[in-house]
C-alpha cells in the first residue's frame, strides 16, 4: 500500500467510467475491480513468499545465502526461459535470445542480479520487513533521481507526497529511531518500587 500510494502519477489518455467501474485506457477496457483484487493477491502472495524465505534462511535450510540464492535463481531461470519462448519463440530462434543487447542492458542485469544477493543477506542477517522498507525507501530515491536529472514533475503530486511521508514516518518508527531513549516502566513496576519505599520508611 505504501509503494502504490508512492509511485508517480503518469497522465495518459483515459475515457470515462462505465456502471461497471471500468475504464478506458488507450482505447482497452479496465476493470478497476478485477485490478484491485489482483493486486491484493499479489500483496498476500508477497508477503507470504517474502516469510517462508526467510523461515527457510533462518531455520531450516543449512545451505549459505549465495547457494540458497543461486537455488533460487534457477528456478526462475527456467520459468522465465519458458515464458520467454511462449512470448517470443520464432524471434529466438530467427535472430537469438541476445538480440538488441547493448551495454545498458547488461549493466541493468548485472545492477538487478546484485540488487537480489543483497536481498538475500538482508532477509537472511534482518528480517523480510526491513526488506520491504527498504524497497519502499529505493522506490522514493529512484524517484527523486528521476526529477533531479530527468525533470518529472509527477514526483510533485499530493499522492504521491503522502506516499512518501507514510514510507518515512513507518521506517523510523520500526527501525526505533522515533521512540523514547529511556524505556517505559514495565507493567507493576511502579508499584513495586512504591513497595520498596514503604518497606525502607517502615524500617526507619
Amino acid at each position: 500500500m505504501l509503494i502504490t500510494l508512492s509511485q508517480p502519477e503518469k497522465a495518459g489518455p483515459t475515457g470515462p467510467t462505465t456502471s461497471q467501474g471500468s475504464t478506458t485506457l488507450h482505447g482497452k477496457e479496465r476493470n478497476v475491480f478485477v485490478g484491485l483484487v489482483a493486486v491484493l493477491f499479489l500483496c498476500c502472495l508477497s508477503g507470504f513468499s517474502g516469510v517462508y524465505a526467510e523461515k527457510m534462511l533462518k531455520g531450516q535450510v543449512t545451505l549459505s545465502v549465495d547457494e540458497f540464492n543461486l537455488e533460487l535463481s534457477l528456478w526462475s531461470f527456467f520459468i522465465n526461459c519458458g515464458l520467454a519462448w511462449q512470448l517470443d519463440g520464432a524471434r529466438i530462434v530467427e535472430s537469438g535470445a541476445f538480440q538488441n543487447f547493448s551495454g545498458w542492458t547488461i549493466g541493468v542485469i548485472f545492477v538487478s542480479g546484485a540488487g537480489g544477493v543483497l536481498t538475500g543477506y538482508v532477509m537472511r542477517y534482518a528480517d523480510n520487513v526491513l526488506k520491504v522498507y527498504a524497497t519502499a525507501v529505493s522506490l522514493l530515491f529512484s524517484s527523486f533521481l528521476s526529477y533531479c536529472f530527468l525533470g518529472d514533475e509527477t514526483v510533485k503530486s499530493i499522492m504521491f507526497l503522502l506516499g512518501a511521508s507514510n514510507v518515512l514516518c513507518s521506517t523510523l518508527l520500526y527501525t526505533g529511531v522515533l521512540q523514547s531513549k529511556s524505556p517505559l516502566p514495565q507493567p507493576g513496576q511502579n508499584d513495586v518500587e512504591q513497595n520498596n519505599i514503604k518497606s525502607s520508611s517502615e524500617l526507619k
